[in-house]
């Protein structure tokens, strides 16, 4: 059935002609560009047709509690819409760093955000762990643009995975003393780490926006993972669908 639906896929993308799909269309007053762009045709005709949907929850939670000036730290960057939405409202007095898998997602948002100052983009395997842990990672897109998936084991100690495809908080700390204040994620079950690994996140990080994934884990995770971010010191105040909004009550 896979196999069915990568050659669909292939056969959409590679026959569809790019004059059937608008220039771009208008997100929150961002404008995406969408004809000849390395996007799937799931995703063109989605962002088409209905554009006001694409990660509705997570952009209601981002307009409604991220501020002009913030740090922002996101995990799960996918095509970048979310990613100059928080540009956008953080202003020229803020900074994003956007951190995604797919090398070819990652490849073209550089691109597209080349002259946007605000915002560095890095192509790496996100967790959302303070410290790093040493890890064996791969990256699956079978299920096209947006189903990018990242497989993560431990690594034995021998091995240094980490250094150069993974990518934890300490690491945007790294980048030009970035302390962020608040963390985006959304990256498909890697967020499952916290699990297995204490989260230990910085003082400086205030507001957590998170979309868990309970159709690959199930809820009993989800919940776990609610709890986690509990005993880090944040409480849930807002939920829309599986997108979460936390804001730290103790450090």
């Amino acid at each position: 059935m896979k196999i069915f639906y990568k050659l669909r896929r292939l056969i959409l993308k590679n026959f569809i002609p790019e004059l059937i799909w608008p220039i771009g269309v208008l997100i929150d007053d961002v404008f995406i560009k969408i004809r000849n762009q390395p996007y799937s045709f799931g995703v063109k005709y989605l962002l088409t047709k209905m554009p006001e949907k694409y990660e509705l929850p997570e952009r209601l939670l981002v307009k409604k509690y991220i501020s002009k000036g913030a740090n922002v730290l996101e995990l799960g960057a996918s095509i970048g819409i979310l990613s100059r939405i928080v540009s956008n409202i953080i202003g020229e007095s803020g900074r994003l760093i956007s951190v995604e898998a797919d090398p070819s997602l990652a490849s073209h948002l550089k691109k597209t955000v080349a002259k946007i100052p605000n915002i560095e983009v890095v192509n790496a395997y996100a967790f959302p762990l303070m410290h790093s842990v040493n890890l064996q990672c791969s990256f699956k897109d079978d299920n096209g643009s947006l189903g990018g998936i990242v497989s993560f084991e431990q690594a034995k100690n021998d091995l240094k995975y980490t250094q150069k495809s993974c990518f934890f908080i300490e690491d945007s700390i790294n980048l030009n003393n970035f302390h962020p204040d608040v963390l985006i994620m959304d990256i498909e079950g890697s967020e499952l780490i916290m699990l297995d690994h204490v989260p230990n996140f910085p003082s400086s990080l205030q507001q957590i926006i998170a979309e868990f994934h309970p159709s690959i884990y199930g809820a009993k995770l989800e919940q776990d993972l609610v709890d986690i971010l509990f005993q880090e010191g944040f409480e849930c105040v807002d939920k829309i669908k599986d997108s979460y909004y936390f804001e730290r009550i103790s450090v």
